[in-house]
């Protein structure tokens, strides 16, 4: 059981963990225009609050980073069933564990490191792995993977299909020609030879050159969109925040599994 530093009274007895609570409405009141806007607090300064009693402040930083942990959680678990569980997890270890960040690092860093364990911790229990590299990508490559029927990666499927087609189809015709008969219909170099009229040593140069065009654009357009890639969505995000905020609020001692 980890208990929270005493910072107000606690009531007698703890609980589980109920992480299907019914999520709470939050109120945003509308800000008078040219009303001044306090400063920023910085990670720092909503840790010393927090650790002062004001418990609530602790909401700033669940705001502050559900975005980046969702990726990092989704980029180990990739089952978006146990992704949620996993960030609130991750919250509510660090807030037990507040005390004991001394700054060595910066608070992000800490803060990602507890969500990186407790998913890797997670993914071992439930799949028998025990690192990031000991993860089987050859199921996935086989068509194994449980989750390639998830909605989520439906989607992810359907979009990169599209962008495959677009940037093959801006090859030039003697690139695209190799493409499409080597990696998109999957025939060795000396059938595609063969069908090209070509030499086996022209149609691997071709092929080399194209997947370097194609890797290139990829490149160039990851660079603009990578930041809008696995959004963690306002509802899903006022739910996780609920739900931990929850049991931030309550005092109560955490047991966290």
């Amino acid at each position: 059981m980890i208990r929270i530093p005493d910072v107000q009274p606690q009531r007698s007895g703890g609980r589980r963990l109920d992480f299907m609570t019914q999520s709470r409405t939050n109120d945003f009141e509308a800000v008078e225009p040219n009303v001044a806007l306090p400063a920023e607090l910085s990670d720092e300064e909503i840790v010393a609050k927090v650790l002062a009693g004001d418990r609530a402040k602790f909401e700033l930083i669940l705001r502050r980073y559900n975005q980046r942990l969702y990726r990092v959680v989704l980029g180990i678990l990739d089952r978006e069933a146990d992704v949620e569980d996993a960030i609130q997890d991750a919250y509510l270890h660090a807030f037990a564990n507040l005390h004991q960040f001394r700054g060595e690092a910066s608070f992000s860093t800490w803060l990602t490191r507890i969500a990186v364990h407790g998913a890797l911790r997670r993914r071992k229990s439930k799949y028998e792995m025990i690192s990031m590299d000991s993860i089987d990508d050859d199921q996935r490559l086989m068509g194994n993977d449980p989750n390639e029927h998830s909605p989520y990666r439906e989607l992810e499927r359907t979009e990169m299909r599209s962008l495959l087609t677009e940037m093959i189809d801006a090859l030039p015709t003697s690139l695209r020609a190799v493409v499409m008969l080597r990696d998109v219909e999957g025939m060795s170099t000396r059938e595609a030879a063969e069908c090209l009229e070509m030499s086996e040593g022209n149609v691997r140069v071709r092929l080399h050159r194209a997947r370097e065009v194609l890797r290139e654009e990829l490149d160039r357009r990851l660079g603009k969109e990578a930041p809008t890639l696995y959004t963690f969505g306002e509802a899903r995000c006022d739910r996780v925040t609920a739900r931990v905020m929850e049991v931030v609020l309550s005092g109560e001692a955490i047991t966290c599994d």
